[in-house]
Order: structure tokens, then sequence, then C-alpha cells
């Protein structure tokens, strides 16, 4: 444990509002991660100081603010001393009032100068520690430091159905710290999530989404915590973060396309685990990057969809990868992560049985790119992995690596802009107007010096151009 030294600009405001009778307090992670060894992210600060009289504090003194949600009582200040900049949330002292529905954002606020009521109004003990940012006390209203200790988490509240019910997404906040830190949580607060999970469908997509990636990505959110168990590839923050999502139930809320995995079998001699437990393990195991760990998510939910019609799951890739997009679409994704993951999954399974020629996986490979075809090959070993029982289809992954290595070393072209020539360079050459005529021969120039690559020079291509017209 390190004592945590405030910025100089944030001590400057804290003299400024002693100076107008308040008390400026840091709150939540700033206090919970230096006791834990942990760096922080986010700065927020508290005070019982009125969003008015804050306002006209940083007027009088210039500091530079923003009225980032005046009627929930917060405002973004933007310190400075010297050379030094500090972005800085404050939020006023308040009690909530929430509507019945578990929707994010409160129906309305009273501001107070209570710091134990506004404690009660947060979520989690662990987030309602609060530190003098003069003196350095800690101020300890509902017993956030006994847990701390104890790597537990719980709501502020005797009653953590309160707390869930006030703010749906709470549910997802707990799983995603729970993850984040490696806390277990306490069996009430676990039960209320359980029973309320299904505020979270008052929830918006994109806060849904939110919470789905930090859970995602928790094992970089502080990769200093130690891991309780390494037995497996797939152990870990993000497993242990899915499987909670499992147990409460959010998946069946949320995302009812990887749901539907749980429970439906899978041949023994290649799977150790039913398509949900695949899936979690296949998703914790893949590197992480955000559309990996969706890839790896997602890239089975078209098994059980479709098991009527494809009893041997051999075409579930081309089911999955529509659902996919579906589904990220409903979370409101960037076009950019739902064509990257939607690939991932559409080309999972390509050559399961490794039959292809090496000239076939080179022209595959072309197509879709180096990068492209790196990050295939990622999933195709965390699927390995997450089958849970050893075989020699590990080879496959050693293959393609190979052949892409090789691909590299030869320069062989791995994109249209690598292939030297261009669609102008075609019509020229054929003396064809532009259209699809072009786009056809060059794909089958591409894929002709995927294979040979000392073809790709002006000359050959020239050469080859005219055959593939005649």
């Amino acid at each position: 444990m390190y004592e945590y030294a405030f910025k100089k600009p944030l001590i400057e405001l804290a003299k400024l509002m002693k100076e107008a009778g308040y008390t400026l307090y840091a709150v939540g992670g700033m206090v919970r991660n230096p006791l834990l060894d942990l760096p922080i992210s986010d700065m927020d600060v508290c005070s019982a100081m009125p969003p008015d009289a804050l306002i006209s504090l940083c007027k009088k003194h210039r500091i530079t603010y923003v009225e980032k949600g005046i009627r929930f009582g917060m405002v973004e200040l933007h310190l400075k001393s010297g050379g030094e900049r500090v972005f800085v949330e404050h939020t006023t002292f308040r009690s909530d009032t929430y509507n019945k529905t578990g929707a994010h954002k409160p129906e309305s606020v009273t501001f107070s100068n209570n710091l134990d009521v506004d404690a009660h109004r947060r979520d989690f003990t662990v987030n309602a520690l609060y530190r003098d940012i003069l003196t350095g006390e800690i101020i300890d209203p509902t017993g956030g430091l006994y847990d701390l200790e104890h790597r537990i988490l719980r709501t502020t509240s005797s009653d953590p159905e309160v707390i869930l019910r006030d703010d749906g997404l709470r549910i997802m906040r707990l799983a995603r710290f729970a993850s984040e830190l490696m806390f277990e949580i306490e069996q009430n607060t676990l039960n209320a999530a359980v029973k309320n999970v299904e505020l979270l469908l008052d929830i918006s997509g994109e806060r849904i989404r939110d919470e789905l990636v930090k859970l995602l990505l928790c094992d970089i959110k502080y990769p200093s915590i130690p891991l309780a168990d390494t037995k497996y590839p797939w152990s870990g923050k993000v497993f242990y973060g899915l499987n909670l999502m499992h147990q409460i139930g959010i998946f069946k809320t949320v995302l009812p396309e990887v749901a539907a995995c749980d429970g439906v079998l899978q041949n023994e001699a290649y799977h150790a685990f039913d398509v949900l437990g695949h899936t979690l393990r296949v998703c914790a195991c893949i590197r992480p990057s955000l559309h990996m760990r969706l890839a790896g998510l997602f890239h089975d939910v078209g098994k059980p969809v479709n098991l009527d019609l494809d009893k041997t799951m051999h075409r579930h890739a081309e089911y999955s990868a529509p659902m996919t997009k579906k589904a990220l679409t409903r979370l409101r994704f960037s076009n950019e992560i739902i064509e990257k993951t939607v690939t991932i999954v559409r080309e999972h399974s390509y050559d399961v049985g490794n039959h292809a020629k090496d000239s076939t996986l080179r022209k595959h490979f072309a197509l879709m790119g180096h990068e492209l075809s790196l990050e295939l090959c990622d999933m195709r070993e965390a699927d390995l992995l997450g089958k849970g029982v050893s075989r020699r289809e590990g080879d496959i992954c050693g293959r393609w690596r190979r052949i892409i290595d090789d691909m590299q070393r030869e320069g062989a072209p791995m994109s249209y802009q690598e292939l030297n020539c261009s669609g102008s360079d075609i019509a020229n050459w054929l003396k064809i107007p532009p259209g699809p005529k072009i786009g056809e021969i060059k794909r089958k120039l591409l894929l002709h010096c995927a294979v040979f690559p000392g073809d790709n020079t002006k000359e050959r291509l020239f050469s080859i151009a005219k055959k593939l017209n005649s």
C-alpha cells in the first residue's frame, strides 16, 4: 500500500474551496486504487459546494470548467498549474431518486451537505471511500475499507436490491468491477443481481456496450493484480467475469445469442465443454483486442440456432456471422469493429479439416490481408485451446503461420495495394473501359501472385492480364 500524493492543481483548488467554507474530497477510484497499489484512471472529487457556487469560484479564479451534467451536480474542471494540466470531475453531495425501471439516470437529485447521504447513494462500498484532499484523512461511511481488505464487492445498502433497482446498469458494473479487481461478490449482493437482472432491458445499448467492452478487456486494466489460478490457458479475469455474467443471467438478458449456447452438447471426441463453456474459454484465451474478444464471444452463436438444420454444425460459421452483425449493431458498436469481428467469425472455421493445399491457403490469405490472416491464426489457436481436449489440430495454426511468413519473405502481395498494377494500368493494357471486368482481372492477378510472387512485376502482370482477357 502506498500514499497517493494529490496533484498540485487539485490541492490549490481544495485550498480555494476551504476558504469558501467547503472541504474537497477525492472519491471512488481515487481513494480505492492507491489502497490496492493500483494506478488512478478517473479523477473524481466531491464536496458540499453547490454547482452554481463552484462555477462562481471558477469564474473568480479563472478556472476553466464545463457544465458536464449540471442537473446532477457534475462540473468538469480543467485545472492547471505551471505546465501541468489536470482534468477533474466534481460532483456535489446529493441523494438520487430513480424510477422503478432501473434506467441509468436518476429522475431527480437533491443536493446535500451531508457526506454520509452521498455515500449511501453510490453503488458499492469500495467506491464510497472519501479522502480529504488537504489532510489525507480517509472517511469510510459504508465499510468499504473492510471490504477492500477482504476483496469483497457489496452494495452500500444492507438491502442490495435498493441499490441495483435504482440503476440496472449496476448489475453489469458488479460483474465488471469483480473481474477487474478479482474480488468476490458478497452473496446477498449476488442474489439481488440475479433476481433483478431483467432491469438491464431498460438500459440503452450504448451503456451495455461500454460495460461489456470494459469486462472483455478487464485483464489489461490492472495487469499487476495476480491471478488466483493459472492452471488453464483461459484462467484469469476475463473468464471469471464471463462466468459471472452467465451466473447472474446477464447473457440471457442482453446477449440472448450467447445465452442460447448454454447446454448445447458437442462431440466429446473434440470438445470437453458444451457450446457456451467452449465459447467463454475461447473468448478468455484470445489476445486482448476488442474485435478479437468479441469474435471469441460470438463465433459459435450459430450452432444452437441451426442445430436442427445442420446436425454436424459444420456450417455454423455462416450462420454465426449475420447473427454477430445483428447483435453488435444492436449494441451500437462502430462499423469498423463490426466489420472486423464479423469477418473473423465468418472465417474462423475455414479449412477445419486441414485439407487445403498450400496454394489454396496462399490465395485465401492474400484476399484477407496480412493482419487479418494473422488474427485468423490467433482465433483458430484460441478455438482449439477452448475445446479442452488434446489433439494434433494445433498443427493447423503452425502451418498457417509458416505459409504467411513465407509469403511475407517472398514478397507475395497480400492486398490489392501490394499488387504492382492499378485498375488504370489494366484498363490501358487491355484497352477496356472501367467496370467489373477490371476488378475481376485484378482479383485473378492477386491470386496468381499469391502463389507465384515473382510475377508481381509490371511486365509479368501485363503479360498475364492479356492472357486472362483473351
